[in-house]
């Protein structure tokens, strides 16, 4: 297979978790800021003032509290996987044996080289992994130890080509 498929990059430094409570407070400038960042994530403080009319340091200052709050989780290269070696995207979605736990195996999950995604889920399956993998004797490996650690079902499927959408920041409605 061939054409970019993103794979996410961790961010080099993360953001802490939101915790329980509601929600930060967002104002029509943060949506702003937002809807920015979601368009182009390396845009800078200073480019994002400009844009807005602001001075660096207040646009620098509400994407600190933006990140501290956990409303930015980080910033995220887009990978081609074919050029680093893994053509193979899969999606597997996986049902759990009793008594396994979706915590054990994104565990497990996250120390195997294919796996860069995961959701776990609330439906007819428990979690859904995304994988690049260097061939399918690496996914035939994968599927094997996401059986060992939890996994009773692995739905496979091959993913023909990925896209990705900014995600749409509303505006405050008064």
């Amino acid at each position: 297979m061939s054409g970019p498929h993103p794979l996410t990059a961790a961010p080099a430094v993360p953001a802490p978790a939101p915790g329980p409570g509601p929600a930060p407070a967002l104002d029509d400038l943060d949506r702003r800021l937002l809807q920015a960042l979601s368009e182009d994530g390396r845009a800078r403080a200073r480019t994002l003032a400009r844009r807005f009319g602001l001075s660096e340091s207040a646009v620098a200052a509400r994407l600190r509290r933006l990140t501290s709050t956990g409303v930015v989780t980080g910033v995220h290269a887009g990978i081609d996987a074919a050029a680093i070696g893994r053509p193979l995207q899969i999606q597997i979605r996986l049902r759990l044996r009793p008594g396994a736990t979706a915590t054990g195996v994104e565990q497990a999950a996250a120390r195997m080289p294919a796996v860069y995604a995961g959701s776990v889920l609330a439906g007819d399956h428990d979690l859904e992994l995304r994988l690049a993998c260097r061939d399918t004797a690496e996914l035939a490996a994968s599927v094997a130890e996401l059986r060992r650690c939890g996994a009773a079902e692995c739905q496979v499927e091959v993913v023909l080509r990925g896209f990705l959408y900014p995600l749409p920041v509303e505006p405050l409605t008064s």
